[in-house]
């Protein structure tokens, strides 16, 4: 498997989350926000934030599981 190849699958993963999973996966794992400030940003609880990145995770591993 090519690293192209694996972006291009993790892009096309990512486009298929809601934009509340985006937004929540983004901050909290590309740019290393803490669950509190994911809160802040997205004006939400933390444990909301919770739920969102759960869900987000598993879409994105059962999107991205042929490339484990």
């Amino acid at each position: 498997m090519l690293d192209s190849e694996l972006s291009c699958a993790i892009s096309q993963a990512m486009t298929r989350l809601s934009d509340t999973e985006r937004i929540a996966f983004v901050l909290c794992h590309q740019q290393g926000f803490k669950l509190k400030e994911a809160a802040e940003v997205m004006s939400c609880t933390v444990n909301s934030v919770k739920v969102v990145l759960f869900r987000a995770r598993n879409k994105l591993k059962a999107r991205l599981a042929e490339y484990h």
